[in-house]
């Protein structure tokens, strides 16, 4: 009778330590969830860079042809802040 006692006592240690606990499946598809926002996240602000840098080129090479001084404090400029 004293085991059945210590495992109901188990049983119901385990209840409310995993009370309000998610599903296994739904953390693992958290987490892959998580996962690909982050990979995603990354690839975004590396295309982000290479845009910023390819729009600066482009006003720098508008403001050579146009024989404007190069400044990078040009009001044209502000837009890659």
């Amino acid at each position: 009778m004293i085991h059945v006692e210590c495992a109901m006592i188990c049983l119901q240690d385990l209840r409310l330590q995993f009370a309000g606990a998610i599903p296994l499946s739904k953390q693992e598809k958290f987490s892959k969830s998580l996962l690909q926002l982050q990979t995603d996240k990354t690839a975004l602000q590396e295309e982000l860079r290479n845009v910023r840098t390819l729009a600066i080129t482009i006003i720098e090479r508008l403001m050579i042809s146009c024989s404007m001084p190069l400044c990078h404090t040009h009001p044209k400029m502000s837009i890659m802040a």
